[in-house]
């Protein structure tokens, strides 16, 4: 399996999200609110995450190895997100010149595209380990399960004018399937790795062995440990917990992308926005469309911001015990929760909204109000009372379409 095989649409989505991202760090002076540009960090993690399911596929191991995968699938978002921050904060460190002035956007574009570049050089690298990973940790699981008639192990490096120095100490050394070693020694060892291990039914474990010096961060059996890149990678290193965190979201929010996969949407042009409805005949099993009033309300709620330029897709209800979010940002790709209401109490229905958004694990609220509310200031209160008890801490933004149709959005950092 080749890094080059089948993946123009990958790279020329990767370098059209480069060069948003290149644009928003020069115009903004900085990085991104999260440190992270998530739309990189969705495509990378995307690519790494189908080469674990092909390399799985395609080892000719006898186990699927679900559970396996689901770790190694979220250990490669981790990376994603920590080689996406690095790479960020080194475009943010070319804004200035070394006398402290700001740089041109001619020149800070050159010099971004050099970061871009090395970038993605080495994401074909990883690429191959991520592979090579998955591999070895379906190896390991066949290895665990056939041990009672296959105790030992045999190292073999693939000796040419390629072979690391690193792992030819280990070529024809043989070890018991239990042996300490394998938690440290076994393949990767280092990027590009080649080296493998043979099952034995009879051996006689190797003495006095030289232990090859592997980088701290391929100490590790991907097979145990459920990880490709381990907390001594360059990358995860030298990225903040508080930014390191956000990986788990965004894999679980990836994984729910995949329920409306088969769907197929129609776009409907509003003015410069865009609203796509499901077709009903390409729904199946278990999805279903909204119900004729709540699908008729949200549609004019989203049609309304259509109308501002705002872009959404809405979304059909699937039963398999999960959430059902209303609609998906198309702009932001953040899931969002839709309530209209005739009550004029907007201090209620603010409370309530926010509880099931908050329910829902929604990032973004829309809340039409069609009658005008009784108290704007209790509706205020109810808004700042909700995030200062921590009931609504997911919610990011929050868009209200009063009764006269006027639109106020509101990011609820302010709130945090």
């Amino acid at each position: 399996m080749s890094f080059a095989d089948d993946l123009e649409d990958f790279f020329k989505k990767l370098s059209e999200h480069w060069t948003d991202l290149i644009r928003t760090i020069y115009k903004n002076k900085g990085l991104p609110d999260e440190l992270i540009y998530e739309p990189i960090v969705r495509e990378q993690a995307q690519q790494l995450s189908k080469a674990i399911e092909q390399a799985f596929d395609e080892s000719g191991y006898d186990t699927p190895d679900l559970k396996m995968r689901e770790f190694l699938k979220k250990n490669v978002w981790e990376f994603s997100v920590a080689k996406n921050y690095n790479d960020n904060v080194a475009l943010n460190n070319l804004l200035l010149k070394s006398d402290g002035s700001l740089r041109n956007w001619n020149d800070f574009k050159r010099e971004a595209q050099k970061v871009v570049g090395k970038s993605i050089r080495y994401l074909k690298t990883e690429y191959n380990t991520v592979v090579i990973g998955a591999q070895k940790a379906s190896l390991w699981s066949d290895i665990q399960k056939a041990k009672h008639l296959f105790p030992y192990l045999q190292f073999d490096v693939v000796l040419d004018g390629h072979t690391s120095d690193i792992c030819k100490p280990l070529h024809g050394v043989i070890v018991s399937v239990d042996d300490p070693m394998l938690k440290h020694y076994f393949p990767p060892n280092h990027f590009n790795c080649r080296t493998t291990v043979r099952q034995l039914r009879k051996g006689v474990p190797t003495e006095n062995y030289a232990v090859p010096d592997i980088p701290d961060a391929f100490k590790n059996n991907p097979g145990i440990t459920g990880k490709v890149f381990t907390q001594k990678n360059s990358y995860i290193v030298n990225t903040p917990s508080d930014v390191l965190v956000l990986a788990p979201s965004l894999y679980k929010e990836n994984e729910r992308n995949k329920r409306y996969e088969g769907i197929e949407f129609e776009a409907h042009k509003i003015g410069k926005g865009v609203v796509e409805i499901y077709k009903h005949e390409t729904l199946k099993d278990k999805q279903r469309k909204q119900t004729g009033s709540e699908f008729t309300k949200n549609k004019e709620a989203l049609t309304l911001l259509a109308k501002q330029g705002e872009k959404y897709r809405m979304l059909p209800i699937v039963e398999d015990g999960q959430t059902n979010p209303d609609a998906f940002n198309l702009k932001t790709e953040k899931y969002v929760d839709v309530k209209v209401t005739e009550s004029s109490n907007g201090k209620n229905v603010i409370q309530s909204a926010l509880k099931e958004a908050n329910r829902q694990g929604v990032k973004e609220v829309i809340i039409q109000f069609t009658k005008e509310l009784t108290s704007n200031r209790d509706a205020f209160e109810a808004l700042r009372a909700t995030f200062k008890q921590g009931r609504a801490k997911n919610v990011e933004t929050i868009t209200f379409i009063m009764y006269d149709k006027r639109i106020l959005r509101v990011n609820t950092a302010r709130f945090k």
